[in-house]
């Protein structure tokens, strides 16, 4: 599996140079004020570490720092002083499970907490200092996908909050005079380049980057900026058994689309299916039939986030997570259509809700415990109780009510508990760290994702034998987090499949001119 890797351009000119030959996956690079050296993050077994590497030479980088790693490590995740004294950065502090932005000395070496986010909020991410190092901006994000931006004093540690929509900041760059950001934002749907000035009050769209267009970068010189644009095609895909062989399944596409469809949910009856997808611009919920027909949208959130669908085992109302006010809340809507109801409140986050075998309950997961745990609410309505201690995701009770099985969000494998709580137990080590919506429990056993070193397969596990089974093997690794879904007979497995995926550095040599 292809690792990620620094690599220097030279304007101009189509020269590309590799940073190192370290073969650790790299990524969020900045540079030093000088030009002479660039700090980026690797990951290697040995986990996650802060370097920085002399662009002239090729001797080794030099790590700084083993990070905690908070649980958004990113692209615009490290900024240089202008005086080269320093290296920010979003780190957890102790057992904080929200991250603030930490500064590193870099004579002393010594750091410190320099932001304090809400409590219960994701924390603070993208930090980045003014050329004139006045100012840090940053994003604080009460939820992965709602962020806005801050901006403090250098000096006094004054902040500012910049922004207030409640959507989605990708990353963000200071212009050259320090007067403005230029950040990505999906607040115009699909995600395009803004800019706002420190006492404006609303952002205004830039006249490029206008769609796809994602970690803008300004240069020295008033007018430059660079950015990265993408595509990709997305398929929900409808896999054929292996039939025991050790070959690649074919597979039938049953939506295509550039707009990211994914997390498909399978009706009780099998005859359609519930998905999240962009293709609307906003990402919502939308329903098609098994083969791809009847397709039509089921809510209008209009901005916020909207994903994880969850057909009720009656097969009259679907669950989805949505984040209309900042945190992210369970929702309810008719499979037919119509106005959606609130079920959970609070600031608190809740995620990925799923039914009960018997419709009567509504797992979730939720950190209103001041961490992530899985809690229960009625489906009714009523006062939501924390069924385990330990994180979990994709909550999912077994078909006869017995057992609640769920993945976690930074741990590879399988876990159930009894749904009344008792001990944890973890049954199986896939799917992978990442891949938690890759797996469904049916009445043959478990469907997962087992994400092998060479290549990837879809196998089924009988929690009662403990015997495992070569369902299909993939031709390809699917993109984490999405997700797949089976029929309760095990005879329908649709899967979200990425192809054709790539980025390329757009670059602007007179903005504005």
């Amino acid at each position: 599996m292809a690792s990620r890797r620094i690599y220097i351009k030279t304007i101009g000119t189509e020269e590309v140079k590799q940073l190192t030959s370290d073969e650790n996956e790299q990524f969020s690079p900045t540079w030093s004020p000088d030009g002479s050296q660039i700090a980026y993050l690797a990951r290697s077994n040995d986990g996650l570490s802060l370097s920085v590497a002399n662009v002239s030479s090729q001797a080794a980088p030099h790590r700084l720092l083993i990070p905690q790693e908070p649980s958004h490590w990113e692209q615009g995740a490290l900024s240089w002083a202008p005086s080269g004294s320093s290296l920010i950065y979003p780190d957890h502090s102790g057992t904080s499970p929200n991250s603030s932005i930490f500064l590193l000395d870099l004579h002393t070496f010594s750091t410190r907490s320099i932001t304090t986010p809400p409590a219960g909020w994701e924390g603070d991410l993208n930090p980045a200092y003014s050329p004139n190092g006045k100012w840090i901006a940053f994003t604080r994000a009460s939820e992965t996908a709602v962020r806005d931006i801050y901006f403090m004093s250098t000096a006094t540690g004054e902040l500012h909050q910049l922004t207030h929509d409640h959507l989605n900041i990708d990353s963000l760059a200071w212009a050259a005079d320090s007067s403005f950001l230029i950040f990505s934002s999906n607040r115009g749907g699909k995600y395009g380049l803004w800019k706002i000035g420190l006492k404006d009050k609303l952002p205004e769209r830039l006249p490029v980057g206008t769609e796809d267009a994602y970690q803008p970068a300004v240069g020295p010189k008033a007018g430059e900026l660079a950015y990265t644009q993408g595509s990709a095609i997305w398929s929900i895909l409808r896999l054929q058994p292996s039939s025991g062989k050790e070959t690649p399944v074919q597979s039938d596409s049953v939506l295509t689309s550039t707009q990211q469809d994914s997390a498909p949910a399978l009706s009780p009856d099998g005859r359609f299916f519930a998905f999240q997808s962009r293709r609307s611009g906003n990402q919502e919920i939308w329903i098609a039939s098994q083969s791809g027909d009847q397709l039509r949208q089921l809510t209008f959130m209009a901005g916020p986030l909207t994903g994880s669908p969850s057909w009720s085992n009656q097969g009259n109302k679907i669950l989805f997570d949505s984040r209309p006010e900042g945190h992210s809340h369970i929702f309810c809507v008719p499979a037919a259509g119509g106005h959606p109801k609130q079920l959970t409140f609070g600031d608190a986050n809740d995620i990925t809700p799923r039914w009960s075998h018997d419709d009567q309950s509504i797992y979730f997961r939720s950190n209103r415990g001041d961490r992530w745990q899985l809690w229960r609410v009625p489906a009714a309505g009523g006062d939501p109780q924390p069924v385990t201690t330990g994180d979990g995701i994709v909550p999912q009770e077994s078909p006869d009510g017995k057992w609640l099985y769920y993945t976690r969000g930074d741990e590879d494998g399988i876990w159930r508990v009894p749904p009344t709580g008792g001990a944890e137990t973890q049954i199986l080590t896939q799917p992978s760290a990442g891949y938690w919506g890759y797996w469904q429990i049916t009445s043959r056993g478990i469907f997962y994702l087992d994400r092998g070193d060479s290549s990837s397969a879809i196998r089924l596990f009988n929690p009662d034998t403990k015997i495992t089974s070569l369902y299909a093997m993939l031709k390809q690794t699917p993109p984490v987090y999405a997700g797949l879904t089976v029929a309760q007979d095990g005879k329908i497995v649709l899967l979200t499949d990425q192809h054709d995926a790539g980025r390329h550095i757009t670059l602007i040599q007179a903005l504005g001119e």
